[in-house]
């Protein structure tokens, strides 16, 4: 159970990620230093934890990848 628990946040966390990422995108083309500062943070934040967690296992590759196609898909379909 512990396992799927940790699948299920690693898609989370990377698909949350990527959502960011599309935030910072349109506060950075939008010159909103501030807000594309902060967005930037919680991009190095995020992706740390992530990294951090399949570098223990690297299996957990498999739902970050999925999170991050999944993000991408909301982040851009919902206009960020």
């Amino acid at each position: 159970m512990r396992h799927v628990a940790m699948w299920l946040f690693m898609f989370c966390a990377t698909a949350a990620i990527d959502v960011v990422w599309a935030r910072y995108t349109v506060a950075a083309a939008e010159r909103r230093a501030l807000h594309a500062a902060f967005w930037s943070a919680a991009i190095y934040i995020g992706g740390s934890v992530t990294m951090l967690a399949y570098i223990a296992d690297n299996v957990l590759l498999l739902p970050c990848v999925l999170g991050a196609f999944a993000g991408t898909y909301v982040g851009v379909r919902r206009g960020a």
